[in-house]
């Protein structure tokens, strides 16, 4: 199970950073949509490697990729995102539906209010700011799976998962957002050096 927690991280963080280079890379007309879907895609993907837990309950961090969706392309991409994403996971139906759907909605809505009190602005404690931002991200995560249509089989799930969640949630938190203020100031600054040999 822990082999496949670390898998599914790595594939957040791969994924994320190619999406961080589009949003970079595209004009800003186009960008929020094209980042809908892309966010969508990559949602889904997670939710089909997901990590089985127990019987009719399975696992995935789909709350990174909708909390990266709403900050990086605000409530448009976030709302693409959210809805095409809980269709799938309405189709797939499972004890677990209500709580899948609501994590989607709600770090879709969560990403896209700290995108726009944070997105532009990054302070010297960035390290510890992200990491606590991974560590409510994920409290309120194992939360949304304990008490939306609670049962014995959430509070299992919780049990088992919050451990290695606690873990691994903060530190991919750090990393991606991190590495988003990296590409961001990467970006504007090969394209202060264009402007400047332009002349």
């Amino acid at each position: 199970m822990y082999i496949d927690f670390v898998s599914n991280i790595i594939e957040v963080l791969f994924f994320c950073s190619v999406i961080i280079f589009i949003d970079l890379s595209f004009k800003r007309k186009y960008t929020q949509h094209v980042l809908g879907i892309c966010f969508t895609l990559i949602t889904v993907f997670i939710m089909n490697n997901s990590i089985v837990i127990t019987e009719g309950r399975f696992f995935d961090f789909r709350h990174i990729t909708m909390t990266m969706a709403g900050f990086i392309g605000g409530p448009v991409t976030a709302v693409i995102a959210a809805s095409i994403s809980s269709l799938y996971r309405y189709n797939v139906g499972g004890s677990g539906m209500l709580g899948g759907i609501s994590s989607i909605i709600f770090f879709g809505c969560f990403g896209s209010i700290l995108g726009r009190f944070k997105r532009g602005s990054q302070d010297k404690n960035k390290v510890w700011f992200w990491l606590i931002i991974g560590i409510v991200i994920e409290v309120l995560h194992l939360l949304i799976i304990a008490f939306i249509h609670p049962g014995k089989t959430d509070f299992t799930v919780v049990r088992i998962v919050a451990a290695p969640l606690l873990i691994m949630t903060p530190v991919a938190t750090i990393v991606i957002f991190n590495f988003y203020y990296w590409a961001c100031e990467f970006f504007s600054k090969s394209l202060m050096l264009n402007k400047f040999n332009d002349f």
